[in-house]
């Protein structure tokens, strides 16, 4: 062992360990809290592990004389098969909570990084990893708040879950194509994060991947891509634009709350956008949906406030609930015939609709479907509908013609008309149906009840 005073002017301790499990034999006990400084070269096993742990992983000194270590070198070590270790594998939170750390290397011949390695070194600005890692393990470098670089060598093959998440320094990021698996939350809050580029070929970006990169600006995404996760760019509000590639699959809440997204081009080979999969993106201004879309969940495009076209291409025969809630900019849409149910607050509070007319295939509006609709003058509903829910119609102040196809009245409650004008509001219904619309409970609140729309 060789002790000397470093650069720092703190003790430093530089330690050959010349056989795997004696390094105790090398650091006496009446220094292991003295150290800022540790070197340590020769093999190394999980006995000299534990006490590599015990001196780096304090948090707080307790008698005069004692320092918390601010670097580790282990360029000159070799990790072997050991009790708790395995050869070229860090071993798991080997440097797990370590806050004072500022500066660590690694061996040179490592093949793999275990689970929460690194998890909580605050003060790590920088941390090279070898060419030959191959995998990095879950929650690795999680909450490295100070980690400003990294670079992932082209022989990576597996990005465990939660790797870099709450990394907030980290800005720029290169996930090299050798990468094969990709965990969840892989990058999950690096709040300054602003550059990514995917050049692995994978199918799925899995959930969260890039959850609240509020900086977030460019995406590369690789065109073997067929699904995006739940949650994967959720709270990315910076990110103006992104190109997909032909995806299958958007998760639900994929891009919630990405409020500078002003533009999408959804392929045509999606299938199916999940629930409040774009809820919230508030500079979002129009949207087409192609023929190869099956599923639209809801709250999709709930409070896209600036959201004004809507172009349905798709055969969907359900407008789910709350799907355009909260869309107070959206004038132009269309219903595609194949539609039979309208859902709960499907258009709640979309202010700037001024007409509608429904296909004849809806035999359901939904409760508050309409509601707070208060540019809306005119709707027209066809012959099938049967069933019009609590509160659909309320706070139409605006509708002066409301068209009923449908020779028995649909199934109404009286909340689905609060707010309205009915003094003024026509209703217009079949010829031979005035006198069932005028003998309903309901209904008959209509002052003017007649059996030709106006021309």
């Amino acid at each position: 062992m060789l002790a000397t005073v470093g650069a720092w002017a703190q003790p430093s301790v530089s330690v050959v360990n010349d056989s795997a499990g004696c390094l105790s034999k090398h650091i006496s006990e009446a220094i292991r809290f003295q150290i800022e400084e540790l070197t340590v070269s020769g093999p190394i096993n999980g006995m000299d592990v534990k006490l590599i742990e015990q001196i780096v992983q304090r948090k707080k000194t307790k008698k005069d004389g004692e320092r918390l270590t601010r670097r580790v070198d282990l360029s000159g070590a070799q990790i072997v098969d050991g009790k708790g270790t395995k050869a070229g594998v860090l071993p798991s939170k080997m440097f797990s909570g370590c806050e004072a750390l500022e500066e660590l290397v690694l061996p040179p011949d490592l093949t793999a990084i275990g689970d929460g390695a690194f998890y909580g070194c605050e003060h790590v600005a920088r941390i090279d990893i070898p060419s030959t890692v191959v995998s990095i393990g879950g929650n690795a470098f999680a909450g490295c708040i100070m980690l400003e670089t990294i670079q992932l060598p082209d022989g990576l093959t597996e990005l465990g879950r939660n790797a870099f998440d709450f990394c907030g320094s980290l800005k720029d990021v290169v996930i090299p194509a050798s990468v094969k698996r990709m965990g969840s939350n892989v990058f999950r809050e690096c709040g300054q994060l602003e550059r990514v580029s995917i050049e692995c070929e994978i199918k799925t970006l899995p959930a969260s991947t890039f959850e609240k990169c509020a900086a977030l600006k460019e995406v590369k995404l690789p065109e073997s891509l067929t699904e995006i996760d739940d949650d994967a760019f959720m709270g990315c509000s910076t990110l103006a634009s992104i190109e997909l590639p032909d995806i299958t699959k958007l998760g639900s809440s994929a891009f919630e709350e990405c409020v500078s997204l002003e533009s999408i081009t959804i392929p045509t080979s999606i299938k199916r956008i999940g629930s409040s999969a774009f809820k919230g993106c508030m500079s979002l201004t129009s949207v087409v949906l192609p023929i190869s879309l099956e599923r639209l969940d809801a709250h999709a495009f709930e409070d896209c406030k600036s959201l004004r076209s809507v172009e349905i291409n798709c055969f969907l025969k359900e407008l789910e609930n709350d799907l355009f809630m909260g869309c107070s900019s959206l004038s132009e849409i269309n219903i595609p015939n194949t539609v039979r149910k309208l859902g709960n607050s499907c258009f709640e509070q979309c202010a700037s609709i001024t007409e509608m007319e429904l296909p004849h295939a809806v035999s359901e509006v939904g409760s508050s479907c309409f509601k707070g609709c208060s540019g809306l003058e005119s709707l027209k509903m066809g012959n099938s509908v049967k069933k019009i829910g609590g509160g659909a119609l309320a706070q139409c102040s605006a509708l002066q013609e409301l068209t009923i196809g449908a020779g028995a009245p649909p199934k109404i409650e009286k909340s689905s008309l609060k707010g309205m004008n009915l003094s003024t509001c026509v209703l217009y219904v079949n010829r031979g149906a005035k006198q069932l619309y005028k003998a309903d409970k309901v209904w008959s609140q209509f002052k003017k009840i007649e059996t030709e729309s106006k021309e």
